[in-house]
């Protein structure tokens, strides 16, 4: 069984796996895209939930932190760290739709 840990900053979220052999991976919360909590039924039961995280980050496009307590509440603190974060260092979201197909010539 491996140990995970997380770590929040002000800029980045550290994840730590492992007890012998340790992997750390970062992610910078700038680059948080989208934040979903999960809470199937039989987490709920043990007051926990799953956060699934989707980033435009090469390495960590997509995280999920499972078995976080919900009492916690740390969609909250994610929330309020990312738009922190995009705030000092000037950085905005900007959303692209793109209609596959568009701007082909028939």
């Amino acid at each position: 069984m491996k140990c995970r840990v997380y770590t929040l900053t002000t800029e980045r979220l550290l994840i730590e796996d492992g007890i012998f052999s340790k992997t750390q991976e970062t992610l910078e919360l700038y680059r948080v895209r989208d934040l979903q909590i999960i809470e199937p039924f039989w987490l709920r039961l043990f007051g926990l939930q799953n956060i699934h995280m989707l980033a435009t980050d090469l390495t960590t496009d997509n995280l999920l932190l499972d078995y976080i307590p919900s009492s916690l509440n740390l969609r909250d603190q994610f929330r309020q760290q990312v738009e922190e974060c995009r705030r000092r260092k000037g950085v905005r979201e900007v959303g692209v739709d793109f209609e596959p197909g568009a701007g082909t010539n028939p």
